[in-house]
């Protein structure tokens, strides 16, 4: 695909039907300290394994070639697209490093299907916070396309990561492989800046949004990410745009389409930027060059992870009231309204999958569940399983305090004020004070 044959998407997109404001913007700050943390990163769309059988560009044919181009960088973070399961799997196995895949599949599988997901090397790295979303209406539901693109669903996966050597050094990736479709791309991006602002809080912290965007410099999907505050990397380093190309269809072409990307906000610098073309003997790894980031990132005290397997109290912000599993009415509602931490206030974390999380009530083992069968009932220590109802999102708020959001609505718990005992409710479609928590052991 040449670029002046991508320069024609710019005619049948219509700018109004996608609102660039519309993307919920961090406003507390992680602490900036003095000193910094060095990044390898790369962005590499695999091509997938059963694609090409039976042609010289089999996946057995390359698959040492894409283990030797990731040795030869050896990436702290690796945003792969269109991989399979065993091609994770080789890679997890065969690369020097030792690294660990986060992500399930465009279709929500954790074994078939293809993956955008991110690798990094745990042996370096903490991952302090994980989560994927789809590129559609309803982003929480797995395997959900976009309007725009009935082929194929899109989606992203991310990662808060911190450093094992540097506590404060603290980051977040997310990955993707936008849709061929351009209005659907479009909506990816919005998808995708849209989740930045909800997941990452801290409005210094250092974000990266790398992937295969299948749309070149001039596109206004790309506009979309540098309009928001995110900066191409390969521009930030004074990197020309001649000769630019990370799309080769095998053939080691130079300039068919720049669409391989990575994003960031809030670095110290570009150190240095690739497009890595490396070959053995005229066999490329991909039909895709792999694109290689060092990037400096400053140190900050966005340190927060979710307590997964830990027994937690939780205390509403707006009333200093402990979160209570009531056990003197049915069904044992969930109100902010004990002064202290027992039996009935305390709540297991439990990984829900997905970047999900469920909370056990600890004093009768039942799990949280946001369903409602009437208008405004509270939440309930009452299911003996996870389903969509039981399964939330933890976001940390960047000031201390986290809230929570319902998968199976999309609305924020809210220890609602204006109700005797303050019962606690999934209704709430943004975060003030009755909508933020504290939370210890």
């Amino acid at each position: 695909m040449k670029k002046w044959f991508l320069l024609l998407s710019l005619a049948v997109l219509v700018l109004t039907v996608f609102s660039a404001g519309a993307f919920p913007l961090p406003t507390a700050s992680a602490q900036v300290l003095p000193g910094s943390y060095n990044l390898k990163l790369m962005t590499f769309n695999v091509r997938k394994m059963t694609a090409d059988d039976g042609t010289p560009n089999s996946w057995s044919n390359r698959k040492n070639i894409a283990v030797h181009v990731i040795n030869n960088f050896a990436p702290d973070v690796m945003g792969l697209q269109e991989a399979d399961k065993a091609q994770i799997d080789y890679f997890i196995a065969n690369c020097s490093a030792t690294y660990q895949s986060i992500g399930t599949s465009r279709e929500g599988s954790t074994t078939t299907g293809e993956f955008s997901n991110i690798m990094y090397r745990s042996d370096k790295f903490k991952l302090l916070d994980w989560g994927e979303f789809w590129l559609s209406e309803t982003p929480y539901v797995p395997g959900s396309k976009s309007s725009y693109d009935a082929d194929y669903p899109r989606m992203s996966t991310w990662v808060k990561l911190q450093a094992k050597d540097n506590a404060n050094a603290v980051f977040y990736y997310f990955n993707t492989h936008l849709s061929l479709v351009l209005e659907a791309a479009q909506q990816g991006a919005n998808v995708i800046l849209s989740k930045t602002g909800e997941y990452v809080k801290a409005s210094d912290a250092p974000v990266f949004i790398g992937g295969d965007m299948n749309r070149t410099e001039v596109s206004p999907v790309y506009a979309t990410f540098q309009n928001a505050g995110f900066n191409d990397t390969w521009r930030t380093a004074g990197k020309s745009f001649a000769n630019d190309g990370t799309y080769n269809a095998f053939a080691g072409d130079l300039d068919r389409a720049h669409i391989d990307w990575i994003f960031a906000k809030n670095i110290t610098s570009v150190n240095a930027i690739e497009i890595n073309r490396y070959n053995e003997n005229g066999r490329y790894p991909s039909d895709h060059y792999p694109v290689t980031l060092n990037v400096t990132i400053p140190l900050t005290t966005d340190t927060a992870s979710r307590p997964i397997g830990q027994t937690i109290w939780l205390k509403a912000s707006a009333n200093g009231n402990y979160v209570s599993t009531r056990a003197n009415t049915t069904d044992n509602p969930l109100w902010a309204s004990a002064t202290a931490a027992n039996t009935w206030e305390k709540y297991e974390v439990v990984d829900a999958g997905n970047g999900f999380v469920s909370l056990i009530a600890k004093a009768n083992n039942l799990y949280v569940s946001a369903r409602i069968t009437t208008t405004d009932v509270p939440l309930q220590a009452k299911s003996s399983s996870i389903g969509a109802w039981e399964k939330f999102i933890w976001i940390g708020n960047g000031d201390g305090t986290v809230s929570f959001r319902s998968i199976a609505n999309n609305k924020y718990v809210s220890a609602r004020s204006n109700k005797a005992d303050n019962p606690l409710e999934a209704r709430i479609d943004s975060v003030a004070g009755w909508e933020r928590f504290t939370w210890g052991n």
